[in-house]
């Protein structure tokens, strides 16, 4: 699905720099996160002499709805098919709502994984404390 962002006057729009200055974001993952088709600028076609895209606010609204959702374990290509779902209306309320929850269990299993390893580890310092030096 491309995502599709109506041209805003200039004095809504910002060009690359600022936008990443704002969101915190390399000039780098930007356009990483564009040709994965998260975010889209917009060309203004009456300027042929370069290859400038502006960005709008709303870009900057779902960079940040993406650095949350990373935050709490989501992949970017998760965040790209919830993009895609949600946006074109392909997921209800209640599916929705299933998506979170699969990615709760999930972190779920994570959280039990990384105690038993934690146990573990925790088991292996104390009998090295015990080995003399």
């Amino acid at each position: 699905m491309k995502i599709l962002y109506f041209c805003l006057p200039k004095t809504l729009s910002m060009l690359i720099n600022e936008l990443s200055k704002k969101t915190g974001l390399t000039i780098y993952t930007i356009r990483y996160y564009e040709n994965l088709g998260l975010i889209a600028g917009c060309r203004n076609e009456e300027v042929k002499s370069n290859n400038y895209k502006d960005y709008n606010n709303d870009v900057v609204e779902r960079i940040k709805i993406i650095k949350d959702v990373q935050g709490i374990g989501f992949t970017l290509a998760e965040i790209k098919k919830m993009f895609d779902d949600c946006y074109g209306g392909n997921l209800s309320g209640k599916e929705r709502i299933d998506l979170f929850n699969n990615k709760i269990q999930e972190i779920e299993i994570k959280i039990k994984h990384f105690r038993e390893i934690r146990s573990r580890l925790i088991c292996i310092m104390k009998n090295m404390e015990n080995i003399p030096e």
